[in-house]
């Protein structure tokens, strides 16, 4: 498969999840139960459950904040991805000298490495510490 068809198929698919993962939250929101994953280790304390559980959104209220949960997704993918393209530079960590920007490639078995999605996780202590 063409690399431009494999990030094709990625950047659609970022736009798919942004929309599943809006229509998630109003659901997890008007439902009052929520699957935490970030912070780690984080839980809503019941008096929190008890209040998100307390706010009665209408069609047009959940609507509106799918929207404004999209639009935060979709900032939060383009200035991921302008750090990738290294036209913006991290702001936690002081890079030295001009931030060069990464390279995604194609997975294959002579470049298996490790996954970003079980770094991404583990950082957060890493952030954590330049922000405390």
């Amino acid at each position: 498969m063409s690399n431009d068809r494999l990030i094709k198929e990625f950047l659609v698919d970022i736009h798919n999840t942004i929309a599943e993962h809006a229509d998630g939250f109003i659901d997890d929101l008007v439902n009052g139960q929520f699957a935490l994953i970030y912070p780690p280790g984080i839980k809503l304390t019941e008096e929190q459950n008890n209040s998100i559980r307390s706010i009665s959104l209408i069609s047009e209220q959940q609507d509106a904040l799918k929207i404004v949960v999209k639009d935060l997704c979709a900032n939060l993918v383009l200035d991921m991805f302008a750090k990738l393209d290294g036209v913006a530079d991290p702001s936690v960590i002081e890079t030295q000298g001009v931030w060069p920007g990464l390279t995604v490639i194609e997975k294959t078995d002579e470049n298996e490495g490790d996954f970003l999605h079980d770094q991404f996780l583990g950082e957060f202590w890493t952030y954590h510490e330049f922000n405390t």
